[in-house]
């Protein structure tokens, strides 16, 4: 496993999971559309897998079990996964959560979510050190509401806990960000830290992911302040654009 990976047979699950991230963006078939034969594709991302899958099995000290592939721990809970693991892996994991936050049992709450004001919200996109998270609904997206935050990556709240495959290359942008540092900042329409899909999106990217709750918010009074604040203030818009 860890010559597939291309790491030392002692490195850490940080280091493992690491390796297989990169080495995912570049096999994975959907990043290789145009490739001559498909199928090689495919071998190589499910050798990447299975080396990243028993690679954290051994860094952590665990035995496989069969159905468990792709958990990090077969003996406990099934988070954090992968964003590449299988759908049937990805949908459990998703599913497990709900059923914690449902019972009030998940690691991560909504309502402890961290704010971040649209003053705050700016002065980090100015300097570079913040990436926004998009997670209206499409049917909230119209007319003058249908332009996003600058850079901010959609990830709708639906999808990401029903169909977490289908939106594994936004996942994989918000982890590269993460990685580099920056602090994401999730909004949903009117903006609700407490119970709106903006702070259960940051708890789902926390306990399914492995996503740094820390680093993670939720912009108060959501889309609608952020329109009315840019519309105040012009030249702060220039500037983002």
């Amino acid at each position: 496993w860890h010559e597939v990976l291309g790491v030392s047979p002692s490195a850490t699950q940080e280091d493992v999971r690491r390796s297989f991230r990169g080495l995912a963006l570049q096999h994975h078939p959907d990043k290789r559309q145009g490739a001559v034969d498909v199928g090689d594709v495919g071998d190589v991302f499910r050798r990447v897998q299975e080396a990243y899958e028993e690679g954290l099995r051994q860094v952590a000290g665990a035995h496989p079990t069969s159905g468990e592939l792709g958990l990090v721990s077969c003996d406990g809970p099934s988070m954090p996964v992968s964003i590449f693991a299988p759908k049937a892996h990805l949908r459990k994991a998703c599913d497990e959560f709900e059923h914690l936050l449902d019972v009030g049992e998940s690691s991560s709450v909504p309502s402890e979510v961290s704010s971040s004001t649209v003053e705050e919200l700016v002065e980090w996109l100015l300097e570079g050190s913040c990436v926004c998270i998009d997670t209206r609904e499409p049917c909230d997206k119209y007319g003058k509401n249908a332009t996003p935050i600058p850079g901010a990556v959609t990830l709708g709240y639906t999808e990401l806990l029903k169909r977490p495959e289908s939106v594994a290359r936004p996942l994989a942008a918000l982890q590269e960000h993460a990685e580099r540092g920056a602090r994401l900042v999730s909004y949903s329409t009117h903006g609700s830290p407490t119970s709106g899909n903006c702070a259960t999106v940051c708890c789902i990217l926390a306990d399914v992911f492995g996503f740094d709750i820390d680093m993670m918010s939720c912009l108060e009074d959501g889309y609608l302040m952020w329109r009315r604040f840019m519309g105040a203030r012009q030249s702060v818009a220039e500037q983002l654009r």
